[in-house]
């Protein structure tokens, strides 16, 4: 497929909430390519446009979620429980958080066929770390909603590979003008 792609691993807990909500209006927010896609059969390992992963991820955020950061970033820590202990288990059976979270990066950018969401770690303790990250439409009104969900992702790392009591603050946003969101992190 050309242009920007996802793999289906992305898609297909997109495609399972819209297809459990039927009766929503979804139709303010998709396409017909993309019910096209919706209404087949997701495979994790066959690239989707990444356009109507984008689309899929907003409706599903402004319909489900009520545009709520906090569900955003719950979600992100639900999918990251079954991605780190079944698809990627052996992210969460890594020693320490910091080397959780490198792999973790590294995994990232097998999910689509370009660079959406950079990433960099930055350690400044053995458990204190910052964040820097770049999205591929900073501007974009997924953006946030998006981040967010990495947040819970990465969080719910931190807790599997045995950090406790995760704090993290966020020092610069992207979708509100920064050039990067930067967040801090710090777990006992």
């Amino acid at each position: 497929m050309a242009g920007k792609c996802v793999k289906g691993t992305l898609m297909v807990d997109y495609v399972k909430m819209i297809k459990a909500n039927p009766k929503l209006n979804w139709q303010d927010f998709l396409k017909p390519e993309d019910w096209n896609i919706i209404e087949g059969r997701i495979l994790p390992s066959v690239w989707y446009p990444f356009d109507t992963f984008q689309r899929c991820g907003v409706a599903i955020f402004k319909i489900i979620a009520k545009s709520n950061v906090a569900v955003a970033k719950l979600w992100g820590k639900l999918r990251a429980e079954e991605l780190f202990t079944v698809t990627y288990k052996s992210l969460g059976e890594s020693p320490d958080p910091i080397s959780a979270i490198k792999k973790y990066i590294a995994i990232r950018t097998t999910f689509t066929n370009f660079n959406m969401f950079e990433m960099e770690i930055e350690e400044i303790g053995p458990a204190h770390i910052k964040i820097k990250s770049k999205s591929v439409e900073a501007r974009h009104e997924g953006n946030e909603a998006f981040t967010w969900q990495v947040i819970g992702s990465v969080e719910k790392l931190i807790e599997l590979t045995g950090g406790k009591n995760v704090k993290v603050t966020i020092l610069a946003r992207e979708w509100q003008g920064d050039k990067y969101t930067i967040s801090e992190w710090s777990w006992e």
